[in-house]
């Protein structure tokens, strides 16, 4: 009896969804694309908690920085755009080319003088009173201090170093503009040499301000060290973002015959009808490029330490150059492939129709490739027979490949809020809004849970060990684990000891034991 009910009920169930089924209407674009959102949203958050999680830590920590690199770069590029939008909408709209030139170079001047201004007072080069002290504990406390200081440090020398690189870009992108430079891809070219050389000599006379500064004294403080290096590191990553691209908008030019506008942005009939030799040859660019950072790595010298001063100080203008041109390589290598994968996708007819879903759709494929890239070489570095260069060269290379994977997210970014400001009648003031809740939301988040997992190398044991406290109670848990153990030894050696008595007296044979417990 109790199985023909429950049968009979199965059966009215399946009815009823039948007949639900027949009477469900077909859902909007609207409800698909909320749920097509939602399941990837979620399918995409469990992607990156296996990642984050790995057993490898080397891969914990590719994951983290690649993380922090794509929230770093469409904050800064966020900001950085909501305030130029601004400024053409209501300044510069209908000037000559030139003049907008002009603005945009003092623009980007403006965020090189904020950025060293700002990483001096994070840094506490501006700081007295016991900085230049000769007493061990004030120095020690100053040691604290700085260590407490460096997430703040890291935060503004990154976000400024993306905002002043990308108005880098946007200066001499709208150089490359002009009716002289693009005529042709050489004359776009040539505008690379001349942005190095502009660079180059800023970067020259901020390091000689810096020095002034600091010296004045006739040494340097830890702050003012800081400082330094962390300034000098912001400043080779402005000229990187600036060299690269530069050279990027040259290639593509050179390749299609179309030079794209100074956000790299092509026209609609160009954009659709890229050849598959050119997206060969724009992503064999990219490849050349990565192939002369791993090179100059083989070739570098060996360091020698009988060096005079002047040696010494030729050699660190020698190196920040060096640096500068292997940030610019990888750089160069992440924006061909990027916009590469762009000319392929752009070709297929079902992505075309929607910018939104063309940007999401590379952003999720250059993920999955440039995980799946970096386990492969992360493979590579745990073998014993491979060397210490190609080590290095392969660390550059995944730096390389997470950069790729923050441009590609920014570009989805960015896309998702070019659509929600077109539905506004004032876009600017849109951008605006939502670089404010970047600020408000984004950064602090970003700088208090993300950054301090990639400096203070959280990736290890999962939890950020930075203050002397946490540290203290890592160290007395392995000590309080080694006493444990070794209490176990001794027990155990004395019960050994009195069965080896026992087997002497019974047997008259004596082994023996080690002199101690291991």
């Amino acid at each position: 009896m109790t199985r023909t009910v429950a049968l009979q009920v199965a059966l009215m169930a399946a009815v009823a969804v039948g007949v639900c089924a027949e009477e469900e209407k077909e859902a909007s674009k609207v409800s698909c694309a909320m749920a097509a959102t939602l399941l990837g949203a979620v399918g995409f958050q469990m992607y990156l908690f296996y990642v984050l999680n790995h057993h490898d830590k080397d891969m914990r920590e590719y994951a983290y920085k690649i993380i922090s690199s794509t929230v770093s770069i469409f904050c800064a590029v966020l900001l950085f755009q909501s305030i130029n939008g601004f400024l053409e909408a209501f300044f510069l709209d209908g000037l000559i080319i030139e003049l907008q030139l002009v603005a945009d170079m003092a623009h980007m001047m403006l965020w090189l003088i904020l950025m060293q201004i700002a990483l001096a007072y994070y840094s506490g080069a501006m700081l007295d009173g016991g900085a230049r002290s000769t007493d061990a504990k004030v120095i020690e406390e100053r040691r604290l201090q700085l260590l407490e200081n460096e997430c703040n440090i890291e935060c503004w020398a990154i976000l400024l170093a993306h905002m002043a690189g990308f108005a880098a870009i946007n200066a001499f992108g709208t150089m490359q503009q002009l009716p002289f430079f693009s005529q042709s891809p050489m004359f776009v070219l040539l505008t690379v040499p001349i942005a190095m050389a502009a660079m180059w000599i800023v970067q020259r006379c901020f390091a000689k301000i810096r020095y002034c500064i600091t010296m004045h004294d006739e040494s340097q403080n830890l702050f003012e060290l800081a400082w330094e290096e962390e300034t000098a590191d912001a400043e080779n990553d402005v000229m990187g973002l600036a060299i690269s691209f530069l050279t990027t908008q040259a290639l593509r030019f050179l390749i299609c015959g179309s030079l794209a506008n100074q956000e790299g942005e092509e026209e609609e009939e160009v954009a659709s009808n890229h050849q598959l030799s050119e997206v060969f040859l724009l992503a064999g660019c990219g490849l050349l490029s990565i192939g002369l950072m791993a090179f100059s790595i083989y070739k570098e010298p060996e360091e020698t330490e009988d060096e005079s001063a002047e040696q010494l100080e030729a050699d660190e203008v020698k190196e920040r150059f060096l640096d500068s041109i292997s940030v610019a390589l990888i750089m160069t290598f992440a924006w061909c492939f990027f916009f590469s994968g762009r000319w392929l996708f752009g070709t297929s007819t079902l992505l075309q129709t929607d910018p939104m879903v063309l940007a999401l759709a590379l952003a999720l494929v250059f993920s999955i490739i440039a995980f799946s890239c970096i386990r492969l070489l992360d493979c590579c570095n745990d073998s014993e027979q491979t060397s210490q260069k190609f080590k290095k060269a392969s660390r550059e290379i995944i730096t390389a490949i997470g950069i790729l994977v923050g441009f590609s997210w920014e570009q989805c970014f960015d896309t998702a809020v070019g659509a929600l400001a077109s539905r506004t009648p004032h876009r600017e003031f849109m951008r605006l809004g939502l670089a404010a809740v970047c600020v408000v939301v984004l950064v602090p988040a970003w700088k208090k849970h993300i950054l301090p997992m990639v400096i203070y190398q959280g990736y290890v044991f999962g939890v950020v060990l930075k203050d002397d406290e946490q540290l203290k109670l890592m160290r007395e848990a392995f000590e309080k684990k080694e006493e444990e153990e070794r209490a176990s030894h001794e027990v155990k050696y004395e019960k050994l000891k009195k069965i080896e008595e026992l087997h002497r007296q019974n047997t008259g044979v004596y082994s023996r034991l080690p002199e101690g417990p291991p």
